[in-house]
């Protein structure tokens, strides 16, 4: 071991030599945390947000790519959602300005998909009722990222869109009701998706998930449609599961967390699927819509590549040899 060039030089007992950055070991050694600038801080938020004050980002063809992804993933990282105005209401326009955000996640439904009312509806997505509150795919081991929306035809009436801010309702869970907190992180819940066409998803993840570093809020699960027969809960702790439950969910159906609004052609809504909850309420005459998906994985390398995250020190600046 000998010191060089403010480097560690290591001489290991098979020959092999490594190199260390001084700064780099002071880094890891004292476990620092990788935190966000500032401005990239996470903002909590209820009904109080005015419709003035969503985030939205004016879509400009011309516009550096770079450019309008990190001011639109800017506020995805932020709020949880972004609104982007002045792009075509076309399947294809949608999906050109989706790939400049990120790469589009393909799933069994494909990359760019439609939704609407059909009669041999599978999913209560593919109807013209309601959607309570939930957030998509919790049967999956991977969840989406992100989902994106753009309305290409607006119902006659009916159909708003909703939208709840899912880590400020854990928040006022976990001050105010630390019990249920505590259980609904720790209690795995499963839940499942079976379909005529031969898919039979099923996973199991506590509703509330909690990064297993920081004890952060990392993910909401919340979608009791989802939710299969409960079996896994011992009888003795099932009032107690369903007294939190019961407790979380009615936090979420509280209008005091929850913004309405309706989506129109030429607006794509970004939603972040791990943190927002989302609905949408009935409607009458034909709605379309077209979306995608971004993989929670993908969504995260774009904001580190971007500047919005901090990258790994050791990959930026000194590669160990």
């Amino acid at each position: 071991m000998k010191k060089f060039e403010n480097k560690l030089h290591l001489m290991w007992s098979s020959d092999h030599r490594s190199a260390f950055d001084f700064e780099f070991l002071h880094k890891y050694a004292n476990n620092n945390r990788f935190e966000p600038k500032p401005e990239m801080q996470r903002k909590l938020w209820n009904a109080t947000l005015e419709r003035k004050d969503f985030p939205q980002v004016i879509y400009k063809k011309s516009e550096n790519e770079d450019s309008f992804a990190r001011k639109v993933l800017g506020h995805v990282m932020t709020t949880g959602f972004c609104l982007i105005s002045g792009v075509q209401a076309t399947t294809d326009d949608t999906k050109e300005v989706m790939l400049k955000i990120g790469p589009i996640q393909k799933t069994y439904l494909g990359e760019m998909w439609d939704m609407l009312a059909v009669d041999d509806f599978q999913d209560t997505a593919y109807t013209n009722e309601g959607l309570p509150p939930h957030v998509d795919a919790t049967y999956l081991t991977d969840p989406f990222g992100l989902i994106m929306l753009h309305c290409m035809h607006e119902s006659e009436a009916g159909g708003d869109s909703f939208l709840i801010d899912g880590f400020a309702v854990v928040n006022h869970l976990e001050k105010e009701y630390p019990e249920h907190f505590d259980y609904l992180t720790r209690t795995p819940i499963q839940s499942m998706y079976i379909d005529k066409q031969g898919l039979y998803y099923k996973h199991s993840e506590p509703i509330i998930k909690l990064d297993p570093i920081t004890k952060d809020f990392e993910q909401m699960r919340f979608n009791f449609t989802d939710i299969s027969p409960i079996s896994n809960i011992p009888q003795s702790e099932v009032r107690k599961f369903y007294k939190a439950y019961g407790t979380l969910a009615k936090l979420i159906y509280d209008p005091s967390y929850r913004i309405n609004f309706r989506l129109k052609p030429g607006t794509m809504l970004l939603v972040d699927n791990w943190r927002l909850i989302h609905g949408r309420t009935s409607y009458t005459g034909n709605r379309y819509l077209c979306g995608c998906f971004v993989g929670r994985s993908d969504f995260l390398s774009r904001l580190r590549v971007l500047g919005l995250l901090p990258k790994d020190f050791a990959v930026e600046f000194n590669k160990p040899t």
